[in-house]
């Protein structure tokens, strides 16, 4: 906030964008939620759909996991095509719909019924995925842009912190509350809430388009409309200027062929790495498995196994995965106080430095069994990934990439999570690499994209779309730099002649 008062305000109040960025959040919290939730659910749901023996176990949690993915990545995919041609704020009535949607099939007691709530969820939660962070890159003014953005990770913790919660809340099987078994029907109930709520905000409150899907669909005298409400009056020309300079390098409205261009290749490479490195850095893998993590330190290092000498016991393993629940909310915080001060990309770095320590850290620890180490170390890993990549990438692929760009790097994301959650319990097992030689995987590959982003990320902080590709230029060749050029100038010599024969029209039907 202090950075905020610094400088001269462009924007009317805060408030006004924070309740814009805060509903739209919502589809963030349901996403933290949705990664979280069957981890504290799942021996429960086990015991009541029947899946009593290992492997069956092994086997349904495993194709859960996998259709949530499989759902995320068809609607990320979709997403962008979705945004373009309905723009953000509907496209989050629809993914809000589809939360709504997915409690039904969840409340019946049947594994296929179950599945494909969970193929649903997923549906859900990869559009929210792909269109919350360039929503709220829309709606927010270039100073507070870092501010708000990084906030996306404090719902996603404020989900997951709620899933554990709820999860270290399940009664005991000998429990006579009446609800005791229907426990898990209240969990896979509870994202209705915060999806009705943001579907009912956007349908009667936030009715309007952001100002940029207004202006790419023509509607320039809506644009400034919508910017009037969040900027002050000497501002608004200002930012459509800023619209008309963006839509000139066509920053929104890039076809997937395009993406590929010499143009945007740079850039979405980098934002494709930046994608990849937040599950690769070990998040998901810690996030999805940090109770038998807990429970395995003490094997030294094996997990995985029907036979785990279990440690700690039962009665602190509550209190752990509570833990991992409030590091994971609190810990974007020092981003988002910090992000505007520091800058994007020195926060990154320095976070992954931290985050690449922990891993080998972890890696040492579960090998040689100091349970106590290893899990105070897990809770270090999770603040320092959550300070850095686990919270900017949000930020960074959404000022790095178009709309189209922002969907596909959802995609990847999605993949590798998929990849993950498929093949880490498996390469984790006594059998393979174990949890030791996993996390040393993680951590070579951490080591080199800190290399990669001190080189190839520029620091984003204060800069529109069209600035920050800018960066990039060095890497084209000088002929398609000069043809570039040369459209931009006959597509401005261009707009001057289509406002005056607009206003003619305009006057000649008033005549």
């Amino acid at each position: 906030q202090m950075c905020i008062r610094d400088r001269e305000k462009t924007y009317k109040s805060l408030g006004f964008i924070m309740a814009m960025v805060i509903n739209a959040g919502l589809g963030s919290f349901a996403f933290g939620y949705s990664q979280a939730v069957m981890g504290g659910i799942s021996d429960l749901l086990a015991e009541q759909l029947g899946w009593t023996d290992c492997s069956t176990r092994r086997l349904q949690q495993g194709l859960l996991a996998s259709l949530h993915a499989a759902g995320a990545l068809i609607s990320s995919i979709l997403a962008g095509k979705i945004m373009e041609k309905f723009g953000k704020r509907k496209a989050m009535i629809l993914s809000g719909l589809l939360s709504v949607v997915y409690v039904i099939p969840m409340l019946f007691k049947s594994t296929i019924t179950i599945f494909v709530g969970r193929f649903i969820t997923g549906l859900a939660v990869g559009l929210d995925t792909t269109i919350v962070p360039p929503y709220i890159r829309s709606v927010s003014p270039i100073e507070v842009a870092g501010l708000s953005g990084a906030s996306i990770g404090l719902f996603i913790g404020a989900g997951v912190l709620t899933a554990t919660l709820m999860g270290s809340g399940i009664p005991p099987p000998s429990s006579d509350l009446f609800f005791t078994t229907d426990w898990w029907r209240y969990m896979f109930g509870l994202p209705l809430i915060p999806a009705a709520i943001k579907v009912l905000v956007l349908l009667f409150i936030f009715r309007d388009d952001t100002a940029s899907d207004a202006y790419a669909a023509g509607h320039q005298d809506k644009a400034r409309q919508i910017l009037a409400k969040t900027y002050k009056e000497n501002e608004v020309a200002i930012q459509m200027q800023i619209l008309e300079r963006d839509s000139q390098g066509a920053s929104n409205s890039v076809t997937f062929k395009q993406l590929f261009s010499e143009k945007y290749r740079m850039p979405l490479l980098v934002g494709l790495i930046i994608a990849a490195m937040q599950q690769f850095a070990g998040l998901n893998a810690v996030v999805l498995f940090s109770g038998q993590i807990f429970q395995g330190t003490g094997s030294g290092g094996k997990m995985f196994s029907c036979e785990i000498d279990r440690t700690p016991s039962d009665g602190s393993m509550g209190l752990l995965m509570i833990g991992v629940g409030i590091t994971i909310q609190l810990s974007p915080v020092p981003t988002i106080i910090l992000v505007e001060k520091f800058g994007r990309k020195t926060l990154l770095i320095c976070g992954m430095i931290s985050t690449f320590i922990g891993l080998i850290l972890i890696s040492i620890f579960t090998q040689y069994g100091f349970a106590s180490a290893a899990t105070a170390v897990v809770y270090f890993y999770l603040f320092s990934h959550l300070c850095s990549i686990g919270t900017l990438s949000w930020v960074l692929i959404s000022e790095l990439l178009p709309e189209v760009g922002v969907s596909l790097a959802n995609f990847v994301i999605w993949v590798s999570q998929l990849i993950i959650g498929l093949f880490f319990p498996t390469l984790g097992s006594p059998d393979n690499l174990n949890i030791y030689g996993v996390f040393l995987i993680f951590a070579g590959l951490t080591f080199f994209s800190i290399i990669f982003f001190a080189i190839f990320l520029p620091e984003t902080k204060g800069k529109s779309k069209t600035e920050i590709l800018s960066f990039y230029d060095k890497y084209r060749s000088p002929q398609e730099l000069r043809k570039e050029q040369e459209m931009q100038q006959i597509q401005s010599e261009q707009v001057p002649l289509e406002e005056q024969e607009e206003k003619e029209n305009k006057n000649n039907g008033e005549n």
